[in-house]
């Protein structure tokens, strides 16, 4: 017989978090007669994306349901970048663009309890269940190439300060995502690969001094 999970309460929580160290090396080449600059950048990069995903499920039919899904993303590789830079009056305006040829190692686990504190034949709760404990661990390798571009402007108030804005936008492929790790098969839970695409975008804004 197959049974219909239900929950009177469910918290669920999501977190990422981003981390990059990158290491390189750059050319400039002849200005332009306009104030443009162009630089060339040469190097290696180390991102991390780590997504840990909470479900929790009390009351109804499988109460005390308690899931986990954790996914670390260890993406590393050589790193090309091309820069532009112009300056006209007051204003300095940057385009920066990026790419890596990223191997990604990701570190994959689920674990979690089903129906901890399911009494069977109690009020809407199965006459026959056995509470499951589970844990999952999985070492996958992917290709995943990353992409990002950055563009900002800066206006100097003064020979040394300026007020400075700017966007950022990254194109991440196949990354496995800790939300799309859970098998919710009750016969037999466990782990699920997944490579998706990741985009994600922000803007900043700072004051930027010169000595």
């Amino acid at each position: 017989v197959s049974i219909i999970p239900t929950f009177d309460q469910i918290k669920i929580r999501n977190q990422i978090d981003v981390s990059s160290v990158e290491l390189m090396k750059s050319w400039r080449l002849e200005p332009f007669h306009n104030k443009t600059f162009f630089e060339l950048y040469l190097g290696a990069r180390y991102l991390s994306i780590e997504e840990r995903f909470r479900f929790e499920g009390a009351g109804g039919s499988l109460d005390g349901t308690v899931l986990h899904g954790n996914a670390q993303n260890h993406i590393v590789g050589p790193q090309v970048a091309l820069r532009y830079e112009q300056r006209v009056g007051n204003w300095k305006i940057n385009a920066d663009g990026r790419f890596v040829a990223g191997f990604n190692v990701q570190n994959l686990s689920t674990s979690g309890s089903v129906g901890a504190n399911v009494t069977p034949g109690g009020l809407n709760q199965p006459f026959i269940f056995q509470p499951t404990t589970y844990r999952t661990d999985k070492t996958d390798n992917q290709f995943s190439p990353v992409a990002e571009l950055r563009l900002d402007a800066a206006y100097a108030v003064t020979k040394s300060i300026a007020v400075k804005a700017g966007w950022t936008g990254m194109f991440v492929g196949r990354v496995a995502r800790g939300s799309a790790l859970i098998d919710y098969s009750l016969a037999e839970p466990g782990l699920l690969s997944n490579a998706e695409p990741v985009f994600s975008n922000g803007v900043n804004f700072g004051i930027e001094v010169n000595r």
